[in-house]
């Protein structure tokens, strides 16, 4: 008599069975379906071709494992071509070390930080900054690279309201992120940017930089969501102990260094960059009253313009017509005096990163229409093309300390505040003898856990700051420069620099809400956080599809097209 539990065993046997075999039948289709098409592909070869005849399916099925298909497809990028790449919209060089416009560029650098911000850091961090100014007067500012868990949001409010950049690091910081696809990179990303949304109130058009976890890129998917969510650079890509540092350059062509990570995009991810905007005048821009803006651009995916359409220009998306920055404007004056430029209006999602704003009409061939409201500020500078602010290795000459992306990577503890001044010195001093390129400088909180690498950065900083035409800026600031470089005679009115031109900040409240405990649940664990907010708690800790923090786990749903129709509703 077989007993139920082992009728119930046998039974699940037999499921996973038929389940296996529909998949090797699926596996099995499909390399039928994959022979045919080498086999078509084959036999259409052009007469020429060293083929005299085309081979037996089963000569080409063996001979797939030894020699696979090495075509690049249709997006695969190429080598840089400089005389089809030129600022404001693309910048590329043979080897990355050449400066944007052959200028002799003033130095900056940009102190990024990466992880969640909290108790453990948060003061450390302000350290870096607090009392240490621009040649222009501003404070210095960095950039913070924000991971989820275990973040205070009252904290990157009061960050992001001071002043500094607040940019995307994954909800949950995971291992592997290099090897998964489109969907998992759209809910770790976008899902990340929904949770500073709502929680810390960061504006979705200043969220503009991505990095991935370990400095790992996610190959072509992760490119691809910065591409589709409109976000304007990323800084995940590595480079090797090199004596000439690398530029930041767009991803239109291949990248110009060896890829130390080996999980580098290989497809082209041409920006959108901006367009020129026509604005009748207004009356009163307070009002905040509709208006028609016409937008000269292209459609960036269509290769040529239709028959006989002169509005726009031959050569497709490497010509397309940009202005090389917009300009942020008072609120008050006449919409044409104040509003002169505005954001480049995606044809392809319809969503203005610039201004909160719903697409009345838009056609395919690359004029629209748009009713846009305007935003006390004026528009939202944003970066012309796809970005990469690579990681450049630090090192010294003798390799005391080794090389590192992230300066918590070198062996420096041991090392007193003296010796890490006279080591970041010899470092900084590459950058700033050579090409200026950027001083990109990245931390984790364990460098700030060493009150001597803590003195020592202090002391480089003021001995930083003090040399002729170094800037401290954001990582956004940099890339702005590096689109419209502008001269060291001109650096101090350089707008996207200039604090006072900058549209404020609303300060985070002074009694944050302390939710929890809240249910944590993952696949392989059950527990509870806390969260510290501004606003109202969530249910449940907000987490991956779900960055509300709503009952329903898989409450998210991120499509371009969706977040296009939320954003034409809510403005």
């Amino acid at each position: 008599m077989v007993s139920a539990l082992e009728k119930a065993k046998r039974e699940k046997i037999n499921a996973l069975h038929s389940q296996l075999a529909t998949k090797v039948e699926s596996y099995e289709e499909s390399i039928r379906n994959h022979r045919a098409s080498i086999y078509r592909l084959i036999v259409e070869l052009p007469p020429s071709s060293s083929l005299a005849s085309p081979p037996s399916l089963s000569s080409v099925a063996l001979a797939l494992p030894e020699a696979p298909s090495t075509t690049p497809g249709l997006d695969a990028a190429r080598k840089c071509e400089p005389n089809q790449c030129t600022l404001p919209y693309c910048f590329c060089s043979s080897d990355g070390t050449k400066p944007p416009k052959d200028m002799d560029p003033k130095d900056m650098i940009v102190v990024t930080f990466d992880d969640a911000v909290n108790l453990n850091n948060y003061e450390k961090y302000l350290r870096v900054f607090r009392g240490r100014a621009n040649p222009n007067g501003c404070p210095t500012r960095g950039t913070f690279f924000v991971t989820h868990e275990y973040s205070n949001y009252h904290m990157i409010q009061d960050l992001y309201a001071q002043g500094h950049e607040i940019a995307l690091h994954t909800v949950t910081h995971s291992t592997g992120l290099e090897n998964e696809n489109y969907e998992t990179w759209t809910n770790e990303m976008i899902g990340m940017r929904d949770i500073l949304r709502r929680f810390a109130n960061v504006s979705v058009e200043d969220l503009l930089g991505m990095r991935a976890p370990f400095i790992m890129p996610g190959r072509n998917a992760q490119y691809e969501v910065l591409r589709d969510f409109k976000l304007a650079y990323d800084s995940s890509i590595g480079v090797p102990p090199s004596p000439v540092p690398v530029w930041p350059y767009t991803l239109d062509y291949q990248i110009p260094h060896e890829c130390k990570a080996g999980t580098c995009p290989t497809n082209s991810f041409p920006g959108l960059g901006f367009s020129s905007v026509y604005l009748p005048t207004v009356a009163n821009a307070a009002d905040k009253k509709a208006t028609i803006i016409r937008c000269n651009a292209i459609l960036p995916h269509f290769p040529r313009r239709p028959s006989g359409d002169e509005r726009l220009p031959r050569g497709g998306i490497r010509r397309r017509r940009n202005v090389a920055r917009l300009r942020a404007e008072r609120q008050g004056e006449s919409l044409a005096e104040a509003h002169s430029h505005a954001p480049f209006l995606s044809l392809l999602g319809g969503m203005d990163m610039g201004m909160g704003m719903g697409i009345g009409r838009v056609s395919y061939w690359g004029w629209c229409s748009c009713c846009q409201r305007l935003h006390v500020g004026g528009p939202i500078r944003m970066v012309a093309g796809i970005w990469e602010l690579p990681l450049n290795a630090h090192y010294v000459s003798d390799y005391d300390g080794g090389h590192c992306p992230f300066l918590d990577q070198c062996v420096l503890f041991n090392h007193e505040p003296k010796d890490i001044l006279q080591w970041l010195k010899e470092d900084f001093l590459r950058y700033y003898n050579k090409n200026r390129a950027p001083y990109h400088m990245s931390f984790h909180t364990n460098w700030f856990q060493q009150p001597k690498l803590e003195d020592g950065l202090g002391l480089f900083l003021d001995w930083a700051l003090q040399q002729p035409n170094v800037y401290m800026v954001t990582a956004t600031q940099a890339l702005l420069w590096v689109t419209e470089p502008a001269d060291i005679s001109q650096i101090k009115n350089f707008e996207p620099w200039d604090c006072k031109k900058l549209p404020k900040r609303g300060k985070p409240c002074n009694n944050p809400v302390k939710c929890g405990p809240l249910l944590f649940k993952t696949e392989n664990y059950t527990g509870s956080r806390y969260m510290t907010t501004c606003f109202e708690c969530p249910r449940v800790y907000p987490w991956l599809t779900n960055s509300a923090g709503s009952e329903y786990s898989k409450a998210d749903i991120y499509r371009p097209e969706i977040i296009q129709q939320v954003h034409a509703k809510t403005n």
